[in-house]
């Protein structure tokens, strides 16, 4: 049972919060979804302090936070490049509501955003344990494009990740490549809003996918009594120990392919590269379900930018392929493409729709380019 008591005070609070119809929720059949409007369950303004008390940008070690055990399921996703669709698996959200229960007070804050009606308490909570629509699509625009062809060695950068869908495809291409002489360094970084995320989610995620990948062979190998060594089915749900060998097994195989996993929660405003030890610009950004509220556009597009080299462009002779994976419109906050698109083009960039489909509620992926200060 929904505590209710815990929403009414978070209302009296003044938090405005949102409902999106068009989630895809580990509780029901993703196949049966109508993926609406976004709709406003409270129309109680933001207060002050919500808006000024962002959350300061910071480094998270999630590895610290594991449970002993984490259950998980399979997420089917579409590709239009065949009839057939990739299927990975990612944890239950069941089972990260337990282990927040498990936990007990330290993570109230964490376990109210389960509770809740709503999948968004702005400058609060930002919708990323659940798995968003659009983010299906940025793995099927990748597919199809052969974009995830030349991953290692480059710098990526996935914000407002929540369950780290595309992270995930990204991941699971990597690990299927054999180790090579001089493996050159690949960094993947992820960021999102809350820490949380990144402990519940984003992290048992790519776990997951690691253990359906070659790249655990060894380790699976070790583990069996009968010798075996065959990864375990994505398409079937089944839980994963989470012990000290598994831990080391996963750092070990990062380390043999030379990738380097970092995790960062905070606002956008922020996201300091001056912890990021010398990165300054990346070659692939990706954002998902990000541009639904036009207050946030400008911190977003400043952090776009500059993770696309900002000032230094010229410098750096930076080819960052940036892209944005959002609906047209996002009914009762504002958001969308045009709101997006003229904040983008005020900082001197380019958007450009480089997929869509009309199939209910339209959806695109812009590609976003920035022309350098001063030409």
């Amino acid at each position: 049972m929904k505590d209710f008591s815990r929403c009414a005070i978070m209302e009296c609070r003044g938090l405005k919060m949102f409902k999106f119809d068009f989630d895809i929720d580990d509780e029901v059949d993703d196949q049966t979804l109508d993926f609406g409007s976004l709709k406003i369950t409270d129309d109680v303004a933001v207060s002050a302090e919500v808006k000024t008390s962002l959350h300061p940008c910071q480094e998270v070690h999630p590895l610290d936070t594991l449970p002993p055990v984490i259950s998980y399921s399979p997420l089917q996703i579409p590709l239009s490049s065949n009839a057939n669709s990739l299927v990975l698996a990612r944890r239950d959200l069941f089972d990260a509501r337990f282990q927040l229960i498990s936990q007990g007070d330290d993570q109230k804050n964490a376990m109210q955003f389960f509770e809740s009606p709503s999948d968004l308490v702005p400058g609060v909570y930002e919708g990323g344990f659940k798995t968003w629509e659009c983010s299906l699509d940025l793995v099927n625009y990748l597919e199809g494009n052969g974009e995830s062809a030349c991953l290692v060695g480059k710098r990526i950068l996935e914000l407002g990740c929540g369950t780290a869908v595309p992270t995930m495809y990204l991941l699971h291409k990597i690990l299927a490549l054999p180790i090579t002489e001089n493996q050159p360094k690949t960094m993947i970084h992820l960021q999102d809003y809350n820490a949380s995320v990144l402990e519940l989610v984003t992290l048992p995620n790519l776990i997951i996918v690691w253990l359906m990948s070659p790249a655990s062979r060894s380790y699976l190998k070790s583990e069996a009594e009968d010798d075996s060594s065959d990864a375990p089915d994505p398409s079937k749900p089944s839980e994963l120990n989470i012990t000290p060998e598994l831990k080391t097994a996963f750092l070990q195989s990062l380390q043999e392919r030379n990738v380097s996993l970092r995790f960062f929660s905070g606002s956008w405003e922020t996201f300091n590269f001056d912890i990021l030890d010398g990165t300054r610009w990346y070659d692939l950004v990706l954002t998902s379900e990000t541009i639904y509220r036009v207050e946030s556009l400008p911190s977003l597009v400043n952090l776009l930018r500059s993770a696309c080299g900002g000032d230094q462009m010229i410098e750096n002779e930076a080819c960052t392929m940036c892209l944005v994976a959002t609906k047209a419109v996002y009914f009762g906050v504002g958001g969308g493409i045009n709101d997006f698109t003229q904040a983008v083009q005020e900082k001197k960039g380019r958007v450009e729709s480089v997929w869509e489909t009309t199939a209910g509620v339209k959806r695109k992926i812009l590609s976003v380019t920035w022309q350098p200060e001063g030409i």
